[in-house]
């Protein structure tokens, strides 16, 4: 029996002093684990893996397959012993010692020590494939507690090892000096407001049908991306190197999947085991899987261009950006060419108080961007949508009003005067329903929405 299996990818690292890449690259290997590598730094091997199921088994290739191999918890400290290393992956550590100094440093520094992943690699779920039906049977330990599944991990638990130990992981700095934004999002534009005071950064938005193209010069999605605005793709350059991050919806947590360039698969020994790690590697956890994770949350995506652009170390940005259907301002903005706030077109938002954020709502709600009422798409749908729905019955209205009139009018005493005005009346009531299915197709969206005065149609959602 068969099952398609729905993989998770987690990242994470091994760190120490000065490592040895080429030594720590070998211990992952013997572990049969498929892995992109990435030397993050003097101190840091980046390491990205697939895992799956309630113990989040890692993905390993035995026998020219791909299939799930030990419980992440179990990888780690394994890895960790092996390689001599502190390990990080998702938010399971293993090696290492964190004293109370270094606990007070962190706290000072206001590090997270309950963040999921590195933000150095990809985390999201990605499509699955299919493998024999798999059972946790391995698990005897009893003085272990289970691993969350995919979609029950709580970033904000402190990470705690399983037989007491925490590790102190090496992440790179998040506090980068020079950062541009530019994301693609859902989220309605009533709420933009609010969130750019919660962010408490300036950030200039463009309409762009059910989308929204938010552009800043700081990090967005810090504080996590409400449902509303899922999914979320965001292209951002910090400190000179460009990633792209897609975040979307889950039934637990959002899932976050950031790409930057350098990964690499960690090539295995042997042609049947190498050959099946490269395909899962390129499909699952490379640029193919982010390929497809992008074409998921931006449909109509030409996923070969996108693919391409991901692998592009020279102009990939810009490929990566005209791929997704962004403006040239937003290329712009990305390569420090154009500041968000100069933005042609653009509406800016700045965080100005509670009191400022409201009266920004209240004007968008007034001007059309509020929820639309169930009156107006349902009058929308018949009277636009279908317009001959409109014309066959004010037509038939005028008939049986001029039939009405004319009957009137040829009648003597009270009948003729309530005839007439019946009559009368039907005509001018289908006349004015005419007109007002009319005024509707000029002054709305497809969704029901008033337009601003003066303004182009809009889609909001």
């Amino acid at each position: 029996m068969s099952e398609t299996v729905t993989w998770t990818v987690h990242s994470g690292g091994l760190y120490g002093d000065a490592v040895d890449h080429a030594a720590l690259e070998e211990a992952l290997r013997e572990t049969k684990a498929v892995a992109l590598v990435r030397e993050e730094s003097p101190d840091a091997l980046g390491v990205v893996l697939a895992v799956t199921g309630r113990t989040r088994r890692v993905a390993v290739v035995e026998g020219g397959e791909v299939v799930p191999g030990p419980p992440l918890f179990r990888f780690v400290d394994d890895l960790a012993a092996a390689s001599g290393t502190e390990v990080a992956v998702g938010d399971v550590w293993a090696g290492g010692e964190v004293y109370v100094d270094d606990l007070d440093e962190l706290e000072a520094d206001g590090e997270d020590l309950g963040a999921e992943g590195t933000g150095i690699g990809p985390a999201g779920d990605v499509a699955g494939t299919d493998l024999a039906d798999e059972t946790d049977t391995d698990r005897t330990d009893t003085d272990e507690t289970p691993d969350a599944g995919p979609d029950e991990a709580q970033p904000g638990a402190e990470p705690v090892t399983r037989r007491g130990r925490r590790g102190r992981r090496r992440a790179a700095d998040d506090d980068a000096e020079h950062v541009r934004v530019a994301a693609v999002t859902a989220m309605p534009l009533r709420e933009v407001p609010f969130w750019t005071e919660d962010l408490g950064v300036p950030v200039a938005v463009l309409d762009r049908g059910d989308r929204r193209l938010v552009l800043a010069e700081r990090p967005l999605g810090v504080g996590g991306w409400g449902r509303h605005a899922l999914p979320v793709v965001e292209l951002d350059v910090q400190d000179g190197e460009p990633s792209v991050v897609v975040t979307r919806p889950a039934p637990a947590q959002p899932r976050t999947w950031r790409w930057v360039p350098g990964w690499r698969p960690l090539g295995l020994v042997g042609d049947a085991d190498g050959k099946a790690a490269a395909t899962f590697a390129e499909d699952v956890l490379g640029a193919g899987g982010m390929a497809t994770a992008l074409a998921d949350a931006l449909p109509d995506l030409d996923r070969t261009a996108v693919r391409d652009a991901l692998l592009d170390r020279t102009d990939g940005l810009s490929r990566l950006a005209r791929a997704l259907g962004l403006p040239q301002e937003a290329d712009d903005v990305l390569h420090g060419r154009l500041t968000p706030l100069a933005v042609p077109g653009a509406r800016v938002y700045e965080p100005r108080g509670i009191a400022h954020a409201i009266g920004e709502t209240v004007a968008l709600e007034t001007r059309g961007y509020g929820a639309v009422p169930a009156f107006w798409r349902t009058y929308r749908g018949i009277a636009v949508d279908r317009p001959w729905v409109m014309r066959g019955a004010t037509a038939t209205e005028a008939l049986i009003g001029a039939a009405a009139l004319t009957t009137a009018l040829r009648s003597a005493g009270r009948t003729r005067r309530v005839g007439a005005a019946v009559g009368a009346w039907m005509l001018v009531d289908a006349a004015a329903e005419l007109a007002a299915a009319r005024w509707v197709s000029r002054h709305t969206t497809p969704e029901g929405r008033f337009l601003p005065p003066g303004g182009p149609g809009r889609e909001d959602g």
